[in-house]
């Protein structure tokens, strides 16, 4: 499943790439901007799920009784929504504003 994250996560650095190249120079809309930066973060979010599997895999097997450490399985991890996800709180995180994107 990592392989097949790492491939997804790799296809969509390409899309990225190829989207830059052809808005470079273009003014943009809002619904357009909120568009890419969706893209931006479906990517961000395959890595980010792909160091938590990656992660898990790592861990020793752990008994019935045992626990998963939470500090080794979202370690690498930066996208806040995805570490929110593993604690099991998804409130959203307001620190992007509204129409700031960052092209690739």
């Amino acid at each position: 499943m990592a392989h097949l994250l790492d491939a997804a996560c790799e296809d969509l650095v390409h899309a990225q790439q190829a989207v830059e190249t052809c808005v470079r120079g273009l003014a943009l809309s809002d619904a357009d901007m909120g568009s890419l930066q969706k893209l931006d973060v479906a990517t961000q979010t395959v890595a980010a799920v792909t160091t938590v599997l990656r992660n898990l895999i790592s861990l020793p097997h752990p008994g019935p009784a045992d626990g998963v450490s939470m500090a080794r399985l979202d370690d690498g991890v930066t996208l806040g929504s995805v570490v929110r996800a593993l604690k099991g709180t998804h409130a959203p995180d307001g620190s992007l504003p509204a129409g700031t994107i960052d092209l690739f």
